[in-house]
This record gives structure tokens, sequence and C-alpha cells, in this order.
């Protein structure tokens, strides 16, 4: 009996599962390694044991080895040290139950308390992992519903992107049939021009060249008209920066510009003056020795017979601009009576000339300055010189009186001109309108309307920046001179004859006061006459000056005309300085 308790009881601490319940009863719900065999008490440990007998001797036991259980259990790996074998009894020990059972008390308590410990572990663990798995799962779901909503707004643009595909080939298809189109209208157009090829081979190359670019304009038609709105932006930014690099080219040059203006036949004797190019006049005459020879006279710029005024003002319009920059400005014409200088510089009221276009081009620029913030005032005087005389031209006759010269330092002045400020270009209108009505006209041999005055339309212009607090004060002066007549061929007498002999004396002393200029002299005799006095701040070096020089195209008018091309070409030879710029 006691044999068998024994054998059951190490059967329990070694694991021997073919004496005890199966393991995984005690350890299923537990993840622990098999015991540790250092627990078992030493009364069951293989080492020799010691029988006590009445001798005084104790006697050794020998050891035997215990063979290992054979099983396929889960335990079946746990092994006794083959250097410890397990002792075998041949005879009964005695011991004390009672200790044996307390023992394996305390060990199945102790297991116990372990399984119940591993268990709360457990249970806890298994608590940490579903508070660590739900968050998780939340985020997942969350992610989930997100890439479901991105699917499908992924799907509609999916949607939209085949639509508009279709839309795409569609459009392709059409663009196609226009292609195919133009290509049947390219081959016969290159048909045609196959058949013309050996009567002008230049025109192949052209027609070649158009062919491309009617391609190139049809592909980029579409593109085009979208980008229409900018292009005209940059070109009237570039043409800005044309007339800037224009102005800044004029002032580097400093020269009297010339301009030169042929004036229609009035007859149909034949015509002696052509122009070639944009500067040249050709002067057909019969020299000394009775023999015909061409005369060339080259100037900034000719305008033939057939030039309107809005050709020639679009010449000037720059200078003009250079009035309102800040800079003194004159225009003047030059030539025989009939020649259209007064049709040049009035025009009529269908055909307005160079004043009335200047004024409006002036009011026209300062609207568009007042988006950058510039003000200015205007103001104008109008005075005629008559026989030597200065008159104001805006009172009437009964108020007029002669004017006189003042000098305000270097400045040449009228303090008893009417001046008078004007706001609009009607206003302008209406002051040239009567100042033409007061100007002295009479008929001559020369011209039934031959001016018998110089006019001279000035106009000063006072600009301020609000922003920049900047300042600028321009000037504007019109000159319309008198027209040069040769006392044999004018039939002038009396009155007329006294207006003659005037005008060609200031004429004179304005050649004088060029000729001198050209030749840099110490001296300019500006004080020989009353115009070339008054003209002295326009021929000065502080201010852009363009004279016109009209001529007559008529055959009979050729000495005059002539002289007149020479004076102008020795005008063109000034070279007054650099003009400066009236700025604060």
């Amino acid at each position: 009996m006691r044999e068998q308790f024994f054998h059951l009881m190490y059967s329990f601490i070694i694991g021997d599962q073919m004496s005890l319940p199966h393991s995984d009863d005690l350890y299923k719900h537990v993840a622990q390694p098999p015991p540790d065999f250092s627990k078992v008490p030493p009364l069951f440990r293989s080492t020799p044991l010691i029988r006590h007998h009445n001798a005084s001797k104790p006697r050794l036991i020998k050891e035997s080895t215990i063979t290992k259980p054979q099983n396929n259990t889960k335990h079946s790996s746990l092994k006794l040290s083959s250097s410890k074998p397990i002792p075998t009894f041949t005879k009964q020990p005695t011991f004390d139950t009672s200790e044996l059972t307390k023992l394996l008390g305390e060990i199945m308590e102790e297991k116990l308390q372990q399984l119940k410990k591993d268990e709360i572990e457990r249970t806890e663990v298994i608590g940490a992992n579903q508070v660590l798995v739900n968050p998780v799962q939340n985020e997942l779901k969350k992610e989930l519903e997100k890439v479901e909503s991105e699917l499908k707004l992924n799907n509609e643009k999916i949607k939209n992107v085949e639509m508009e595909k279709q839309s795409i080939l569609f459009e392709n298809e059409s663009l196609k049939n226009q292609l195919n189109v133009l290509k049947r209208t390219v081959e016969t157009t290159n048909g045609n021009w196959e058949m013309e090829k050996q009567m002008n081979a230049n025109a192949q190359n052209k027609i070649q060249e158009l062919l491309e670019t009617i391609q190139s304009l049809n592909k980029q038609n579409q593109f085009l008209q979208s980008e229409l709105e900018k292009t005209e932006d940059k070109l009237i930014h570039s043409e800005k920066e044309r007339r800037k690099l224009h102005n800044e080219v004029m002032e580097l040059k400093g020269n009297v510009r010339v301009f030169c203006r042929v004036r229609p036949p009035l007859k149909n004797e034949g015509i002696s003056v052509g122009v070639t190019g944009d500067n040249a006049v050709i002067v057909n005459s019969i020299n000394f020795s009775g023999k015909k020879e061409k005369i060339k006279f080259g100037f900034d710029r000719a305008f033939d017979s057939d030039s309107t005024q809005q050709d020639v003002f679009e010449e000037i319009s720059q200078l003009v601009q250079s009035s309102l920059d800040g800079y003194q400005t004159c225009i003047f014409a030059y030539g025989q009576t009939g020649s259209g200088k007064t049709y040049t510089m009035e025009g009529t009221n269908d055909k307005p000339g160079m004043i009335p276009l200047t004024v409006h081009k002036i009011f026209t620029a300062i609207e568009e300055l007042k988006t950058l913030g510039w003000q200015f005032k205007i103001s104008v005087k109008y005075v005629e010189i008559y026989n030597n005389n200065i008159f104001d031209l805006l009172v009437n006759e009964e108020e007029s009186k002669k004017l006189q010269i003042k000098y305000n330092g270097p400045l040449v002045i009228l303090p008893e001109a009417n001046v008078i400020e004007v706001s609009e270009a009607e206003e302008v209108d209406h002051l040239i309108n009567i100042a033409t009505r007061n100007r002295a006209v009479a008929a001559t041999k020369c011209n039934a309307q031959s001016s018998r005055s110089h006019s001279i339309f000035m106009m000063d212009l006072c600009g301020r920046n609000i922003g920049s607090n900047e300042q600028r004060f321009g000037g504007l002066t019109l000159v319309d001179l008198a027209g040069s007549e040769r006392l044999d061929e004018s039939g002038a007498k009396g009155e007329r004859l006294e207006e003659t002999k005037n005008i060609n004396k200031s004429l004179s002393a304005l050649g004088d006061v060029i000729v001198a200029i050209a030749n840099k002299d110490s001296h300019i005799p500006y004080r020989n006459s009353k115009l070339t006095e008054l003209l002295q701040n326009c021929l000065g070096s502080d201010s852009k000056t363009l004279m016109f020089v009209n001529i007559s195209s008529d055959q009979q008018d050729t000495l005059e005309t002539i002289s007149s091309l020479r004076f102008a070409t020795k005008v063109n030879t000034c070279v007054i300085g650099t003009a400066k710029r009236h700025v604060q």
C-alpha cells in the first residue's frame, strides 16, 4: 500500500501522465512551461538513500536507474538528468504519511493559486488587447469610409473624364474633317499654283509661305482667340516703349527736324516735284545752260501730294507728347505763298490741321494720365506778327493793341497777351475759330487768300502728380509763317507791298538766325525781327523743334520750290543741343 502511494506521489511530482490526470487539464488556460524539478522535495530526488537499522552504522543502498516513461504526451519532452538516476527500493521505506499529505496539499494549493493568477493575467491581457484593438478598428473603419468616399469621387471623375474624352473625340473628328477640307483646298491651290509656276518663280515662294501661314493660323485659331486681349495689351505697351525710345533718339539727335510736304498741282502745266521713299524729294529743273537736271533733297520725312492730314499728324504726334512730359516743343510751317502752309497747320472743318489735331491729342493724353494720378492746367495764347508788330488774335479788333516782348531771365514772354485757361478741346477749337477770323488775310497775284501775317499759337501745360508730387512744365508752340513772295511776281502795291517787304524781311531774319546757329556763331541775331525774337525760346537749346517746308509741285513754281528746299536743308543742319525737361 505504501509503495503504491509512493509511486503515485512520485508520478505527480515528475509529471507521469500514466498515473495522473492529463496535464492539459491543469494547463489548458495558462501557457506555462512544465514544472520545475528543482522544487521536488529531497525525499524524492535521485540521491542515495539511507536506511536506518539498529546497527550502529547506516548502510548505503545502491542507486539504480529509472527508465523514462515512454509516452507521446505534451510533456514527453521532460527528462530526468541521466547523471541522477531515480532510485528503486528493494525494501519498503519508513516515513510519515501525514507530512507527505501536507506537502501534497501545499503543492496543490500552490498550483491552484498559480492557475488563478495566470487566469487573471490572461483576462487582463485580453482586456488590454481589446482596448488597443477598438481604436484601431474605429480608425480602420474611418479610413475605410474615407477610401470609399474617395473611390466614389474618383468614379465620378472618371465619368467626367470619359464624357470629356468623348467630347474631345467628337471635336477631334470635326477637326479632322476640317483638316481634310483644308487639305483638299490646299491641293487645289497647289494644283493651280503649279500651273503658274513657270510664269512667276518669285510668286511660288510667296504662295508657299502663305499656305504654311494659313495652316499654322488654322491650328492656332482657338488659342489666338483666348490670347487676343493679352496681345493687344502687349502691343499697346510695345507702342509706348517704341515712342519712349524714339523720344530718347530725338533727344540724343538734338537737331531741328525738317519734314517736307508737297502740295498737289493746281495747274495742268506739268509736275516738277516728286517724292521717293520716305525722306527724299526730287525736283526736275532746267539749269542756266538750258539742260534738264534732277536735284535731290533729303529730309527727316517727306510727304507726297496724296498724303492726308492724319498721315502727317501721325509723324508729329510723338513730338506733341513731349510737351506733356515737360519739354518745350515748336512746330512751324515755312514755304512760298500758296504752298499749303495754312492748310497744313489749321486745315478745314472736315480736314483739321496740325493745330486742332494737336489740341485733341493733348486732351486725350491728359485723360489717360489721370488714371496715373496726373492733373494738368492748360492755358493758351494766340498772336500774329503783322508788319513786324505783335497783335493778340483772341480779342476784338477794337481792343487789339501792339504787344511788347519782355524777358523773364532767358525766357521771352508776352505779359500783355490775353491768356485763357481751358479744360477741354472744344474750348480751344472755339478760340482757334476766333483767331482765324481776326487774322490778316488779303489777295495777291500768287494767292487769292494769302496770309499777310505770321500766326503763333502757344499752349502752356502745367502738370502735377498727386501721388509723387512731381511737377512738369511743358509748352507747345505752333507757327504758321506768312508765305514768301518775289516782289516782281506778287504784283503788290501800296499796303500789300509794305506787307510783302516785312514778310520777306522777317523770313530773311529767320534765315540769318538759322545760318548763325548752323555755323555755331557766338552771336545769334534773334532781335533782328519780332519773329525771331519771339521764337527765341523755340530755336534755343531748351526745345524740340520741327519745321514743315511746304512746296508747290507746279512747274512754274520750280525756282521758289528750290529756294524753299535749300533753306529747309540749311535748317536741318542746325544743332541746337539736347532738349531740357522742365520738372520739379
